[in-house]
This record gives C-alpha cells, sequence and structure tokens, in this order.
C-alpha cells in the first residue's frame, strides 16, 4: 500500500504534534488546531490556493459574526477599516518590538523610523 502524503502550501509534511508541522526539510511552523483542519492537503497548493483555503475557512465565521450583531450594510466599510486599523497597529507594534524601538505611548508608525541597519542585520540572523 502506498504511502499518502500531506502538504502544508507547497511543503510536504513529516509530522504534526500539538500544533507544530515539522516539513521533510526539518523546518518547523506553528499553526492553530484550526488551521490546520483546513490547511493539510493531499497535494501542493500554490500562494493563491493557500490564501482561497484561508478565505473560504474564515469568511463564513466573519459573516455569521456580523450576522449575529445584525451589523448593517452601512457600517461593512468601517468594520473593514477597523480590522485593517488594528492589524497594522499591531503589526507596526511587533516590529517596533522586535528591533527594540518599541515606545510606550507613541504611536507604532514612528517605531520603523527608528530602525537601524545593524538592527535588520541583527535580526535576520
Amino acid at each position: 500500500m502506498a504511502k499518502t502524503s500531506l502538504y502544508l502550501g507547497q511543503k510536504e509534511i513529516k509530522g504534526v504534534k500539538k500544533g507544530v508541522v515539522t516539513f521533510m526539510d526539518g523546518t518547523q511552523e506553528t499553526y492553530t488546531e484550526k488551521q490546520l483542519s483546513y490547511i493539510i492537503t493531499k497535494e501542493p497548493k500554490d500562494p493563491t490556493q493557500m490564501r482561497n483555503l484561508m478565505l473560504d475557512n474564515v469568511i463564513p465565521e466573519v459573516m455569521k459574526i456580523l450576522e449575529e450583531h445584525n451589523i448593517r450594510k452601512w457600517d461593512i466599510a468601517a468594520f473593514q477599516q477597523w480590522i485593517t486599523d488594528t492589524f497594522n497597529y499591531a503589526f507596526l507594534e511587533a516590529v517596533g518590538k522586535a528591533f527594540w524601538t518599541y515606545k510606550e505611548n507613541t504611536h507604532p508608525s514612528y517605531f520603523q523610523e527608528d530602525i537601524r541597519i545593524s538592527d535588520i542585520k541583527r535580526v535576520a540572523k
């Protein structure tokens, strides 16, 4: 009986344990159990296909939340902007912390201004 390979994106999976995926090349990545329920496939997927897998699973959940809160069409644009702003703020804050430029009570957009070439080299290692 032939062994069936499993993939996450274009990488073949060696094993999965407690959300940590080990690939055949020895690299590891961590995912939530919910993610793993839909991103592991029997054939390789390109980045667009992986994005579509995520969207196919996340969008119905988001739509359910919007329905449960009886969100009006009028408010959808504000909802989208709020999500984008929140994500960007959190992302920039994480960048500031990774590069040691984070300052309490400072807008995260300023954190990237203090990043130096030596910081990039340090983080890249």
